[in-house]
């Protein structure tokens, strides 16, 4: 069961553009039809393919980064320097 969710969010996820972000709550309620954030996080943190399964877009309702694998301010970083590029 753990897989089909994971996937689902996965999914979801892969619809973030380069550049945008999405919340933790956005992506349950699109995912799963309910909020459930903490599920999210959760999910989000047994990612290990960085590049494929963009994590570090997913932020906090209120616009704040919150966690990464890789470090808080990596995921700060690479957020501001994809708004470089698009921009």
């Amino acid at each position: 069961m753990r897989d089909r969710k994971r996937e689902k969010v996965f999914k979801e996820l892969e619809q973030v553009r380069f550049g945008n972000v999405i919340s933790y709550q956005e992506l349950s309620r699109r995912a799963f039809g309910k909020q459930c954030p903490r599920a999210i996080g959760r999910l989000l943190a047994s990612n290990r393919d960085y590049i494929a399964i963009p994590c570090h877009r997913v932020i906090r309702k209120n616009g704040s980064p919150g966690g990464y694998a890789l470090g808080r301010e990596f995921k700060e970083f690479i957020l501001k320097w994809e708004k470089t590029i698009v921009s």
